[in-house]
């Protein structure tokens, strides 16, 4: 089977079904960037994850849901373009804050839900 053949909405839909899960509103999230931005750029999971991949042959990543851009952040320094989307504006506005401080210029946000 190759991933093209698969039907990641449906699955995450089913997942969601099985949980408890409830979704945020952007208002929620807005209000979560800037505490989500005091702690989870040094978070184990971030290099966890990075290790699991392979950007090996790629020059862009499309972030899915980046919030402050933890992941985006450490891609963009061996990729020529990074896309980070997010539903909740302030997210993006803390990632493009960090950015413009780590003098980090390929990134491109986009104000989108995932959806």
């Amino acid at each position: 089977m190759d991933f093209k053949d698969i039907n990641f909405n449906e699955l995450y839909v089913k997942q969601k079904q099985k949980t408890s899960f409830k979704s945020k509103g952007v208002e929620q999230w807005n209000k979560k960037a800037l505490h989500m931005n005091e702690r989870v750029h040094q978070s184990i999971y971030n290099e966890e994850f990075l290790e699991a991949i392979n950007t090996n042959h790629c020059e862009s990543v499309l972030d899915v849901g980046c919030g402050v851009g933890n992941l985006s952040l450490k891609l963009a320094r061996s990729l020529t373009a990074v896309f980070s989307l997010d539903f909740s504006p302030v997210m993006l506005e803390q990632l493009v804050q960090i950015a413009k401080e780590l003098d980090v210029s390929n990134i491109n946000t986009i104000n989108k839900s995932w959806y």
